[in-house]
């Protein structure tokens, strides 16, 4: 063979190269394309679960929220309420002390008139033992 020839001729080596350029891939290149696939599936995957859960918890914040303000608003008109019946019967404890003295005085004054009962009975008693009878 010429010098220019030998030039212009591939290499030896060079048949096995256009070989594998032409169709087969190395088992490299199909591991790095089959990887970068699977990790592409896991972050879109992983994005939408994270945003069905965060719609899920939003919804139920929601439905949370709306029931504990009807809660709370049921409380306060339960308070309102009470507050309502422990001033009625502030009200009637007061009205039950003035009772209770108005009742003290009237059972100090039924004890003077029995004891002036009983006394005037001894009284009476007195008398009729001296008063002769039938």
């Amino acid at each position: 063979m010429s010098p220019a020839s030998y030039l212009a001729a591939p290499p030896r080596v060079a048949g096995s190269s256009i070989a594998k350029k032409a169709g087969c891939y190395s088992r490299r290149t199909v591991l790095f394309w089959l990887s970068l696939a699977f990790l592409v599936v896991a972050v879109v995957g992983s994005i939408a679960f994270a945003v069905v859960r965060g719609l899920e918890t939003w919804r139920a914040m929601k439905r949370l929220g709306g029931g504990v303000t009807g809660e709370l608003d049921r409380i306060a008109t339960a308070t309102a309420e009470i507050e309502l019946h422990l001033q009625a019967a502030a009200a009637s404890g007061q009205s039950l002390d003035t009772s209770l003295r108005r009742l003290s005085a009237s059972r100090a004054r039924l004890n003077v008139l029995t004891t002036a009962l009983s006394d005037a009975r001894t009284a009476f008693g007195r008398l009729t033992d001296v008063y002769p009878r039938k």
